[in-house]
């Protein structure tokens, strides 16, 4: 069929035989002789063809390839949404009524199908409550060692170098009003005072107690509610936003800014150099920077991974007569971690950040400060990265030997240390036959360690999250076992389900729990 309807080769055939050529045509011809037609005009006469038939589409037609039967829509629907079908809306139907179904479905008498998904309603609104916003009482008596403690120390727990302090971000606009009410009432009252007496004579009421600037704690608190809402703990707003809010949104002077202002400014710094400025408005100012703003500073640095510049920032307290405290140690162990866990650097840099920071550690047992549990996570995390399970379980142990309570992330950096470790051994080592066994006592070894950690996280009863559990189970992958690992995982779901039923008397299980004397009598 193609080489009949092929008029070139039909014109070909038709001149070499003539007319006695026995090839049929494929479709009646014209009058003429058939190599009187020429393609331009067969085109033409194709085309008037179709446009008259009405129930034919051109080729190029968009839509020329649907059946009749689909939708039609074609281009000019692709931005409109199209209405759902009977089918759907049947399917949408019958899953809502099935769902209200399940919630007013009354369970058998004496059942406890009820209350438990009522408990579980309560639970679920519970948790979607908001926070209780701190009272104005609260926020007046928030002093110096509230502020520390909510930016230096806090619970590990959270895998992160500096706790969170408490979120004001919800209060930003409250805070906002309240100062900007102040600075209006402010102005207006000087305004009075310098026009003088009106036009009859009498001079003008002027209340004195607006004459006041707002406190410091007040400019302090809206400036950490801006941070707070416009900015996080990693990625801060920085100097230039901060001070723009202060004195043209806010509209107050850098006169009223005292020691806790200038320590919220230095909290919204994004680099060094900014914290620096800050450092130099105070001393404009008149005011003198305190050992939380040296921490804050040298925690600005800590963000950047410039451990050295926090040893510089220890160096400047020492000569001002600030001793390096706490918390600016452990910001200089945040500083050496950034830089031990980034790739990037070369290895002799993250070689010699984990030196710098053992040194540190030693250094400050010297000068006598005793570290907390978010320094000996800081420093676990260290050895963590760098694969030192022994010196990890000796920390572990120093821990409990001086009564600091541990937390998950010191357990939890331990054993990434063991994995670390063992995955490092494996990789240096050079027996794999069954005559050396050096494999089989590297896996035991970190075995053991792990089972040490393992035994103390028990005892110490921390929550063991989806990060302790994850570590867990790098040490078993570490060596292969992946039944110990399946097992771990498993024995973690079930741990945390709470559908259990309990098997026995009240009595026998206080008994189970120790909760039982000799003489069968409850102890508590």
């Amino acid at each position: 069929r193609l080489i009949y309807q092929s008029y070139a080769l039909r014109s070909f055939i038709a001149s070499r035989g003539g007319a006695g050529s026995k090839i049929p045509s494929a479709r009646p011809w014209h009058s003429c002789a058939v190599g009187s037609v020429s393609w331009d005009q067969h085109r033409k006469q194709q085309d008037d063809e179709l446009s008259d038939s009405q129930s034919l589409r051109p080729i190029d037609h968009p839509l020329f390839q649907q059946v009749r039967w689909k939708r039609k829509d074609g281009a000019r629907f692709a931005n409109r949404t199209r209405k759902p079908t009977h089918k759907e809306r049947r399917k949408y139907n019958r899953k809502i009524a099935a769902k209200l179904r399940e919630e007013n479905k009354h369970g058998a008498p004496g059942s406890k199908a009820g209350p438990r998904r009522q408990t579980y309603q309560e639970m679920k609104e519970e948790l979607m409550k908001p926070e209780v916003e701190p009272t104005p009482e609260e926020l007046e008596n928030y002093g110096m060692d509230e502020a520390v403690f909510d930016s230096l120390v806090g619970n590990t727990k959270d895998c992160i170098p500096t706790p969170i302090p408490k979120y004001l971000g919800n209060m930003q606009q409250n805070l906002f009003n309240r100062i900007v009410d102040q600075m209006d009432d402010f102005r207006g009252n000087m305004d009075k005072l310098n026009a003088g007496p009106d036009e009859s004579g009498a001079a003008q009421p002027v209340d004195i107690s607006s004459l006041q600037l707002p406190s410091d704690r007040d400019v302090s608190l809206a400036i950490r509610a801006f941070k707070d809402r416009n900015g996080t703990k990693s990625s801060p707003v920085g100097l230039p936003k901060a001070l723009s809010h202060l004195l043209q949104d806010i509209g107050v002077p850098l006169g009223a800014c005292g020691e806790f202002s200038f320590n919220a400014l230095m909290a919204c710094c994004r680099t060094p150099s900014e914290g620096r400025k800050v450092m130099e408005l105070m001393k404009k100012q008149n005011e003198q920077p305190t050992a939380y703003t040296w921490s804050i500073l040298c925690d600005i640095y800590a963000k950047v991974g410039d451990y050295q510049g926090c040893i510089d920032v220890h160096e400047e307290m020492l000569s001002v007569g600030f001793p390096p405290n706490l918390a600016s140690y452990t910001s200089l162990f945040a500083a050496c971690y950034k830089v031990c866990s980034d790739n990037r650097r070369p290895h002799k840099n993250r070689a010699e950040a984990a030196d710098v920071a053992w040194d540190q550690w030693k250094n400050m047992f010297i000068v006598g400060i005793e570290p907390d549990a978010m320094a000996y996570g800081a420093l676990l995390r260290i050895n963590a990265i760098k694969g030192l399970p022994e010196r990890a379980l000796d920390i572990i142990e120093e821990m409990r030997t001086l009564g600091v309570t541990p937390t998950t992330l010191c357990f939890t950096s331990a054993l990434r240390a063991v994995a670390r470790g063992h995955e490092t051994a494996i990789r240096h080592e050079r027996g794999f036959s069954r005559k050396n066994m050096r494999r089989e006592k590297i896996a035991a070894h970190h075995g053991n360690l792990a089972k040490s950690i393992l035994v103390y996280a028990e005892d110490a009863g921390v929550d063991q999250d989806n990060g302790f559990v994850a570590a867990l189970i790098s040490c078993a992958a570490a060596a292969g076992d992946l039944a110990t690992a399946k097992a771990i995982f498993l024995a973690s779901q079930i741990r945390r389900l709470d559908q259990f039923r309990t098997i026995g008397s009240d009595h026998h299980l206080a008994r189970l729990n120790g909760e039982v004397d000799v003489d069968g009598a409850l102890t508590s």
